[in-house]
């Protein structure tokens, strides 16, 4: 009989920021360096978390603190482990955090082309808010809230 995976949610330790680059470049098909992640990751209102499922990461979620709530920057899991559940319980466990953080209200930004997120966040209860371009793309982009009752 196999035991579950033993997953953890955490701050980030810098020993993995390359491994959350290297997640980054997977997910995003776009050059993410490490010394990104190290930049984000400096800021005293970012929050860089990375999921570990049996010691190894497999996801992150970089987030930072407003004065009234809280904005998602990155929230990824690596492909190969993505509909497991991972994503809900990162949200789940930024859900959670709210109080503690002394904020009411969670916001995504996600792009037209992104249906598997804007699922993925609907289904944990965000709802659209608004609509805009960004750098004169063509593509929309969303803005998603999460607010706590």
């Amino acid at each position: 009989m196999s035991r579950p995976p033993k997953v953890e949610i955490r701050w980030i330790r810098s020993r993995e920021h390359t491994d959350v680059a290297m997640l980054q470049r997977r997910a995003y098909h776009s050059y993410t360096s490490v010394e990104a992640v190290d930049e984000f990751s400096r800021h005293a209102n970012h929050i860089p978390k990375v999921l570990l499922v049996d010691n190894k990461v497999i996801g992150c979620n970089f987030y930072a603190l407003h004065s009234k709530f809280i904005l998602i920057h990155w929230l990824k899991v690596a492909e190969e482990q993505q509909g497991l559940g991972y994503e809900v319980q990162m949200i789940n466990e930024l859900k959670r955090e709210l109080a503690n953080l002394h904020r009411c209200l969670i916001a995504v930004i996600l792009r037209e082309d992104d249906l598997a997120s804007q699922l993925l966040f609907k289904k944990c209860g965000f709802k659209w808010c608004r609509t805009f371009k960004y750098h004169n793309e063509s593509q929309d982009y969303y803005v998603l809230k999460f607010e706590a009752t």
